[in-house]
């Protein structure tokens, strides 16, 4: 299956209009919402990755061993182990390197515009 990137913006648009927006996203999440195999995870990830700085911010994301979702840290900020605290199941110092994930979240730019494009097509037009 080919991947269609106007679906991805559009529903990177929906979700950055959500009120709350969606936050902590994976590759994982659009391919899933999208119907998108797998096999097609390098193609979208260098996507979302290009939009960088204009629409999303990639994250790094420490999950504890109950894969539950911790404290992010900018992507290529190195991970303060001082910083992470007790997860709400009861982990204690859960960091491990092998527990992080890429995550985005959009930038405060693109959740305004996403949230002007959704109230204005809500809004009926004016005639005369």
């Amino acid at each position: 299956m080919s991947v269609s990137y106007t679906e991805i913006n559009e529903i990177l648009s929906r979700w950055a209009a959500n009120d709350p927006p969606i936050e902590d996203f994976t590759v994982e999440n659009v391919l899933s919402t999208l119907n998108i195999s797998n096999d097609r995870y390098e193609d979208v990830l260098r996507f979302l990755m290009n939009k960088e700085g204009f629409e999303l911010v990639p994250l790094k994301m420490l999950l504890c061993p109950e894969n539950h979702k911790g404290k992010t840290f900018h992507l290529n900020d190195p991970i303060n182990e001082e910083e992470i605290y007790d997860c709400w199941c009861g982990e204690e110092d859960y960091y491990n390197p092998d527990n992080v994930v890429l995550v985005f979240n959009f930038t405060d730019d693109f959740k305004s515009d996403a949230l002007k494009k959704k109230m204005n097509i809500r809004r009926p037009m004016k005639v005369g």
